[in-house]
């Protein structure tokens, strides 16, 4: 019943069916606005494909959700993270790291820690284990901007950002990232970036930026948007259009 995972849920939406997405989110639409069964509803963006332009969508400023009892916090600088389900933690931020532990329902972790300027993953430590998790699978209490970009490889702060290029984006892999010849998993892949990798980005695949276009030594390739580092504007790309059949 409202934009992010600390609201109750109200139904479930089903693989294959449509609806009108009627809002979303501030910054940069996360969370849609949905017609669910006459009612308003809110999915996560990633959770669905969209056609039309989400960003002619007006923002909606919903209510509160309801606080989550003993999730308070004292100080400003301290950010807490509450699991709403079983919530694997992983050595690295990625889904095929090893496995450190697993939250339960309920369970608190400070969170010390993010691992890129758009908070993909969290770095959080539940009584002396630290790991990583997916941003989406828990609850926040604090201010995640005031969190470090930590490196997932040392585990130490990174003290330099990527720097913003004149009139350009540039992105920074955080780990080994496949580059595909397309927008998509079904594209073949090309190469590589292996962490701290640098490139330009040339192109973007939608509004959302779901997919870039970044040279790879002198060659166009694909990278997904959750996998890279952005320094720059990416809504100033030009879009770029895909001819052909998507490869099997």
């Amino acid at each position: 019943d409202g934009p992010g995972f600390d609201y109750h849920r109200i139904g479930q939406w089903y693989e294959g069916t449509h609806t009108l997405v009627t809002g979303r989110s501030a910054g940069e639409a996360a969370w849609l606005r949905i017609d669910f069964d006459g009612s308003d509803g809110w999915v996560a963006r990633f959770t669905a494909e969209v056609h039309g332009n989400p960003e002619i969508l007006n923002t909606v400023t919903p209510r509160r959700p309801t606080p989550t009892p003993g999730a308070v916090v004292q100080d400003d600088e301290v950010i807490l993270g509450r699991a709403y389900r079983t919530v694997n933690v992983r050595a690295e931020p990625s889904t095929r790291a090893e496995l450190v532990t697993r939250l339960k329902e309920g369970d608190e972790v400070l969170v010390i820690g993010r691992s890129d300027p758009r908070t993909a993953w969290l770095w959080v430590d539940l009584e002396g284990h630290q790991g990583w998790v997916a941003y989406f699978t828990i609850s926040l209490v604090g201010n995640v901007e005031l969190l470090p970009i930590i490196d997932p490889v040392s585990g130490e702060p990174l003290d330099d950002e990527l720097p913003v290029p004149e009139n350009g984006v540039i992105a920074q892999a955080f780990r080994t990232v496949n580059v595909r010849s397309g927008p998509g998993m079904d594209y073949n892949r090309i190469g590589q970036l292996e962490n701290g990798d640098v490139v330009i980005v040339t192109g973007r695949s939608n509004m959302m930026n779901d997919w870039l276009r970044v040279d790879l030594d002198g060659a166009d390739g694909w990278v997904a948007y959750f996998t890279v580092s952005v320094s720059g504007n990416a809504a100033d790309l030009p879009l770029v259009e895909i001819s052909g059949e998507i490869p099997n």
